[in-house]
This record gives C-alpha cells, sequence and structure tokens, in this order.
C-alpha cells in the first residue's frame, strides 16, 4: 500500500504532465500525446515515460520535460533551480528526495 506521500506526490506529477503538456504543445496536442503515452507510466517509471516522450520529441523534448519538473515542483511547494544536466528523470528523482526529507 502506497503511503500518502507517494499518492500525493503521484497525482501532483500527473498533473505537472499534465499541464506542462499542454502549456508547451497546446490542449489539442498533449491529448493526443497522452493517448498515446500512459502518464501513469510516469509514476512507476519516469526514465520510460520520459524515453518515450523523447521518441515523439526527439529534438524539442527539453523545453517540455523542463515545464513539467517546474510544474511539479510548484505543486509541492518546492523552489525550482534549472539545471543544464537534468532531464525530467533527474527533476523528479530529486523532487521525490526533498519531500522525504
Amino acid at each position: 500500500m502506497k503511503s500518502t506521500t507517494e499518492k500525493s506526490f503521484a497525482e501532483a506529477l500527473i498533473k505537472a504532465i499534465k499541464e506542462g503538456l499542454e502549456e508547451t504543445i497546446g490542449t489539442t496536442t498533449a491529448r493526443a500525446i497522452e493517448f498515446y503515452v500512459d502518464t501513469s507510466t510516469a509514476v512507476s517509471s519516469i526514465a520510460e515515460y520520459n524515453a518515450s516522450l523523447r521518441k515523439i520529441f526527439p529534438a524539442g523534448s527539453e523545453p517540455i520535460e523542463k515545464k513539467i519538473a517546474e510544474k511539479l515542483y510548484s505543486k509541492l511547494g518546492l523552489t525550482f533551480e534549472a539545471k543544464a544536466e537534468y532531464g525530467l528523470p533527474q527533476y523528479v528523482e530529486e523532487a521525490r528526495r526533498k519531500i522525504r526529507t
């Protein structure tokens, strides 16, 4: 059974993905992406979700990843700091660590 913190984190991540996609690529395109890439995958394997996102947007996934990370941090009450070497999986794992402490 998942803890309340894990459930809240999962809900925040799914909402952040939806909002981040909509803000960067528009609502219609975001819905199409969600049809092909299940956002619940991100909860169990952010790396797998991110790999799918990069397959769809090989040259343009970085701004999408950053926007999703910004949304996630905001929902969790964390301060977002962009890091050149980070992709979505690193931001998500960092957020998980921060809320556990």
